[in-house]
């Protein structure tokens, strides 16, 4: 029966994942696997049981929030998460309080809502995994009772220390990051269970491996109660727990024991990394049959799980991963003694430290794309065999894999076309097929975020698009042409088309541009529109075209037409009118706007004319980012927010 808890908890984690549609289909053939396999009732009986309270913890919903005294449980980079009796939130604007202090807020209470783009990391689904529905910008707040804690009186002492000391303190015993870092140790926790396992070996030569093993559990456990309860040190922990709970059973089981635990104990560890890269390297190790060279069957691991997580990764940080835990697991040790008194001299060796890592990262050279799960499964399939057979064949698999993932977007005979969310402003990323144009239609800056670098720059890398043939800036306004100069610090550009002039030497077959000759009267009705035909398919993006400007649109060319329209000025009623949405009559309405903009855009006018026209609308601020996809026989859509849809001809 060796495996039968391992086989448990890969099953417990697959359907933690799975959406609430498909989960049962799951759940049934999961029971008749195991029935199969095993032949043991009971089994079954339990991992039903599993199943069903693992999904009624995935249904169950945080109640709307009501009292304004709350209990500051954690302090992150530009927030914290308070908690009372009705639930956790986030809260925004909070300055002068620590860990566990009691404050009564002055604010109103809304709904988790952030920017939302396909295949990236969307803010509002990672605070829900983590039960929290609502958050709180706080206008003013009463302290009521400071903490008295261990965690407060530690958190204070750190603030009285030199500022760069109280960085590197903050992100090392915090994980408050104010600069960019190596995510991938850092959230794995990797650094943490090297730390736990070297210790745990030390102390076995003296006091023997079963109070070692207790030694180093407490000391992980008084870690978290003087911080904060980490992913990486509660995934630690729980496998200690189970490791010294179950010392009869398997290795095989004791991980999947400990994986069932750490899902029951916090649900959302299902899709952290924390969990996920050190129960991928403990399952291959454990079946390292062929003995393959360690650092390669290493990177078997992180190349997929840094694309799949993060759409980059790093050959030389990979080669390094195995000495760039011990340097982290150092730090970590350096950062509780830099704590005590007179121990400000350690800091010298820990900046020279940090700044070879920075040396490391300034000489890498980070590869760019996603995965897809067809892909990733190959990979898996591949790799297991490669660990557990001695065949050329396995390693010729992968070589192809890798080349397949890199060629991929040059292999595809899909045209895309992606309105990006971006907030109140505009940016339609259009890749052409098999990869050989890509344009970018206007790019929003804003004046306290970096929003190339936060949100443009990252998805077209997850695209594997490492510099852009064309930028159309429609107008000069902020929010359409801001953010140029921001994207050619990050990225190179071919050509910048931002006025009419230059426009009229760019036309090609499939790329018009309308009104060049047209002056408007302002800078939004004197916006550069654009059409494109992709195969069969027209798009036509308007900018901040007014109504006048539409009317001569139609004047000049009374047959226009279009598949899909990018709706001009966000959807305002100062765009869009009823004659020029009823002529071009496309079928999708794409519209960028912010959620809760000052502006009220989308116009409920506006609306109301596109449902009696029959358009059907798509906007960023409630379906997030749009993609279109076309070849010469299929067309489709699908957003951010996982809705699907069949563009059909005319």
């Amino acid at each position: 029966m060796k495996g039968i808890w391992l086989c448990i908890g890969c099953i417990v984690l697959i359907f933690s994942w799975l959406p609430v549609y498909s989960s049962f289909f799951f759940l049934v053939g999961a029971l008749w696997f195991l029935h199969k396999r095993f032949h043991r009732g009971e089994i079954i009986c339990l991992v039903f049981c599993l199943l069903v309270f693992v999904r009624i913890q995935r249904l169950s919903d945080v109640h709307e929030i009501s009292s304004r005294i709350v209990k500051i449980q954690e302090i992150k980079q530009g927030y914290m998460i308070g908690a009372n009796k009705e639930g956790r939130f986030l809260l925004y604007g909070l300055k002068k309080v620590s860990f566990d202090d009691v404050v009564e807020l002055r604010g109103t209470y809304e709904k988790i809502d952030s920017i939302h783009n396909l295949g990236q990391f969307h803010f509002a689904t990672w605070a829900k995994r983590k039960g929290m529905v609502y958050c709180m910008n706080v206008k003013s707040y009463t302290l009521i009772k400071e903490g008295t804690t261990l965690r407060h009186r530690l958190y204070a002492n750190i603030e009285t220390k030199d500022v760069a000391i109280q960085q590197f303190l903050k992100a090392m015993l915090y994980g408050i990051h104010e600069e960019e870092v190596s995510f991938l140790l850092l959230s794995s926790g990797m650094h943490i269970a090297f730390l736990s396992r070297f210790l745990t070996k030390r102390m076995a030569r003296k006091w023997g491996f079963a109070k070692a093993h207790r030694l180093t559990l407490l000391l992980m456990m008084g870690m978290s109660y003087l911080t904060v309860l980490s992913s990486s040190i509660l995934r630690v922990v729980c496998s200690s727990l189970i490791s010294g709970l179950f010392t009869n059973f398997d290795e095989k089981d004791t991980l999947g024991i400990s994986m069932i635990f750490t899902i029951l104990l916090a649900p959302s560890m299902a899709y952290e990394v924390a969990l996920l890269i050190p129960v991928c390297f403990r399952l291959v190790f454990m079946f390292h049959v062929a003995k393959r060279n360690k650092k390669i069957v290493g990177m078997l691991v992180l190349f997929p799980a840094q694309m799949w997580f993060y759409h980059t990764c790093d050959p030389l940080q990979m080669a390094l991963f195995s000495f760039l835990r011990k340097v982290y697991a150092i730090l970590y040790v350096l950062a509780w003694l830099l704590i005590l008194p007179a121990t400000e001299y350690l800091f010298l060796l820990i900046q020279w430290m940090l700044a070879a890592l920075r040396l490391i990262q300034q000489i890498s050279y980070p590869l760019y794309g996603s995965v897809s799960i067809l892909w990733l499964i190959l990979w898996c399939l591949s790799a297991m065999r490669y660990i557990s057979y001695v065949h050329w064949k396995d390693s010729l698999t992968l070589c192809l894999l890798l080349v397949i993932f890199f060629l991929r977007p040059y292999l595809s005979p899909f045209a895309s076309v992606t309105m990006l969310d971006v907030g109140q402003g505009d940016c339609t990323l259009i890749i052409t097929p098999y990869h050989k144009e890509v344009i970018l239609i206007d790019v929003m800056g804003h004046k306290k975020k970096n929003i190339p670098k936060e949100i443009i720059v990252p998805y077209l890398h997850a695209q594997g698009i490492y510099h852009l043939d064309k930028i159309i800036v429609t107008h000069a306004d902020m929010d359409h042409s801001g953010g140029v100069a921001q994207l050619q610090e990050l990225m190179h550009v071919d050509e910048i088309i931002d006025h009419k002039q230059l426009a009229k030497q760019q036309e090609t077959p499939w790329m018009k541009f309308f009104l060049l000759d047209y002056e408007g009267e302002d800078e939004n009705d004197n916006s550069i529109v654009t059409m494109l035909r992709l195969y069969d398919t027209s798009f036509l993006f308007m900018g901040d075209l007014g109504i006048k400007g539409e009317q001569k649109l139609l004047q000049l060319y009374p047959k226009l037409e279009a598949d899909v329209v990018k709706i001009g000025h966000h959807g305002s009623k100062t765009s869009s009118a009823t004659a020029f949405l009823h002529q071009v009559h496309p079928a999708l309405a794409l519209i960028s706007s912010g959620r809760h903009n000052f502006y009220g855009h989308p116009h409920q006018e506006v609306l109301d004319a596109m449902e009696k026209e029959g358009i059907l609308p798509l906007i960023s601020a409630r379906h997030g980012g749009v993609t279109i996809k076309i070849c010469k026989y299929f067309r489709f859509f699908k957003t951010a927010e996982q809705q699907f849809g069949i563009i059909l001809p005319r």
